[in-house]
């Protein structure tokens, strides 16, 4: 079997590249590749993921993302939209803490009505009752005095 020489160049993505030499996104490798004139491989597939080849030298020699994690800045379009969600979810809390808050009132006054609900119920269970025990009575007024006399 032979073996193959050595090649002199590294196939990668885009975003490999963009690993490799750390930049900030898959656009600026596209561009570093097409301003050093890095040839593209061949595509087998429309939808396939472009690869291309980077001299090795050139490869060898990056920096492989020497950013640690807390160095990260993000950019100051994400900054935005971050600040814009932040100040969305907080308000979209306050609207819920302010409908809890009105729903407790709701159920507070809606208690008070069933209370006051009950006392006018017995109040007026004993209103029937007295005008019952009224009429009971103007209708023996009414009777003759035999009748009355009777029972």
């Amino acid at each position: 079997m032979e073996q193959e020489p050595p090649t002199e160049f590294v196939v990668a993505t885009y975003e490999e590249i963009r690993e490799r030499f750390g930049l900030g996104g898959t656009d600026q490798a596209r561009i570093k590749a097409k301003r050093r004139k890095w040839p593209l491989e061949p595509r087998n597939d429309p939808g396939a993921l472009a690869r291309v080849r980077v001299p090795k030298r050139e490869w060898d020699g990056a920096l492989q993302n020497e950013r640690s994690p807390d160095q990260f800045r993000p950019s100051k379009a994400l900054e935005g939209i971050a600040a814009a969600f932040r100040e969305e979810r907080d308000r979209l809390i306050a609207e819920r803490d302010a409908a809890r808050a009105g729903e407790g009132r709701a159920r507070e006054e809606a208690a008070k009505t069933r209370e006051e609900a009950t006392a006018l119920a017995v109040r007026a269970a004993a209103a029937e009752t007295d005008a019952k025990a009224q009429r009971e009575r103007a209708e023996r007024a009414e009777r003759p005095f035999w009748r009355r006399w009777l029972g």
